[in-house]
């Protein structure tokens, strides 16, 4: 069962009026916005459809989980405070527009409250679409989008068995709590445009990307990651829907031939005190997409995801040194100094990889290329660390529907 909530407000659970996927109805306000623009192009007499795109005000969304809690009998949406934040920021001006700051904080507040109304009755709804004596999903995949009109949409349905939080608080007492995952990494792919906000007209623009990965050799692989940069200085950015990490050795102590004493297998399970503290001594997490908290710096070169910023505050909270820039294919390159890789979303948490395919991108069409490298690694204690701290920070809140912010 899925639930909609469209522009008009109505909502819906029949079949032949719920989009069939959370993609579809992403690409459908892309083509508003597309038509909007073309409209506005034409009433000013002047100018391009792209121009007018432009400066318009671009549909954005975001994707977050809903828990169930058979206790309240309602649903709680993880860190959902932070998905708001985002869209108040992405509802803002487009660049270059000549908005008001002060009345378009505020008109991006009010969407951001009108959403969250939205929202609260979708999951509602899902919640009473079992009917007596079946239970609501476990989790849901709940997705949030405004469009070009402004109006916000409302997608909700269950979410898929990897979504589901773990039941203890601790994913560092099992070995591995999932399945490792298959990267391939897209060298040549470059980087999203306008990657510092989650537009929906990603979900259009990485189609080419999405075949190309489907049909590469070894698969299936779980994630596309995009690769940016001259040859020999390319950056690992992302994935098509996830923040990408990698747990790297640090220089000083690869060359001393003491470090990694934890990394890349089972060992060194990041038990209390100076065990800990040592090992995490040893390595370096590397991520793009951060933002400075002061607001300097170059703009993103990914998306700066809300579960990211959960995992660099564990990161922080660890004492687990952050790297000022993202992964390198060179470092990949360099048998053993990637230990640990992982990817994190809002819908699947962190996730560990095992196979990272390195592949030439040429397109959709594009010829089949040889591969050059593939790295496995295996879940490492540090991934495991992290993980936890993570589901130690996450917040999750009851959506209310009148717009306060939900509660805790």
């Amino acid at each position: 069962m899925a639930v909609f909530i469209g522009p008009d407000g109505a909502l819906s659970t029949a079949a032949a009026a719920v989009p069939p996927t959370a993609q579809a109805l992403l690409a459908s306000l892309v083509a508003d916005e597309e038509d909007e623009a073309r409209a506005s192009a034409s009433a000013s007499g002047g100018g391009t459809a792209a121009a007018a795109h432009q400066q318009g005000r671009r549909s954005c969304y975001t994707t977050a989980l809903a828990v169930w809690s058979p206790d309240e009998q309602a649903y709680a949406v993880v860190d959902w405070h932070l998905h708001a934040e985002r869209l108040m920021r992405d509802a803002g001006p487009a660049e270059g527009g000549d908005d008001d700051d002060a009345a378009a904080s505020a008109v991006a507040a009010a969407l951001a409250s009108a959403a969250q109304t939205r929202a609260a009755l979708a999951l509602r709804a899902l919640a009473a679409g079992g009917g007596a004596g079946r239970p609501p999903p476990a989790a849901a995949m709940l997705v949030v989008a405004l469009g070009p009109s402004r109006a916000s949409v409302v997608f909700v349905k269950a979410a898929p068995a990897y979504a589901i939080p773990p039941a203890d608080d601790d994913p560092c007492a099992r070995p591995c709590p999932r399945p490792l995952l298959s990267v391939v990494a897209a060298v040549g792919s470059g980087a999203r445009r306008e990657a510092g906000a989650k537009r929906c007209r990603w979900v259009v623009e990485r189609r080419a990307l999405e075949a190309w990965g489907a049909a590469q050799p070894g698969g299936p692989h779980d994630e596309v990651l995009l690769v940016d940069g001259a040859e020999g200085a390319e950056a690992v950015l992302e994935g098509l829907v996830s923040n990408f990490y990698v747990v790297r050795e640090r220089e000083r102590e690869r060359e001393q031939g003491t470090g990694g004493g934890g990394g890349g297998g089972e060992g060194g399970n990041g038990g209390g005190g100076g065990s800990r503290d040592a090992l995490l001594s040893s390595f370096v997490l590397q991520t793009a997409g951060a933002v400075r908290q002061d607001g300097g710096g170059a703009p993103p070169r990914a998306l700066p995801g809300v579960a990211q910023l959960r995992v660099l505050e564990a990161a922080a909270r660890l004492g687990l040194a952050v790297a000022d820039g993202p992964p390198t294919l060179a470092d990949a390159r360099r048998p053993g100094l990637w230990r640990e890789a992982f990817l994190s979303s809002a819908v699947r948490g962190l996730a560990a990889v095992g196979r990272v395919s390195v592949r030439r991108y040429g397109g959709p069409a594009g010829a089949a290329r040889e591969e050059e490298v593939v790295v496995r690694l295996e879940a490492g204690p540090v991934g495991r660390l992290l993980m936890a701290e993570v589901l130690a920070l996450q917040r999750r809140a009851r959506l209310d529907d009148d717009g306060d912010g939900g509660r805790p």
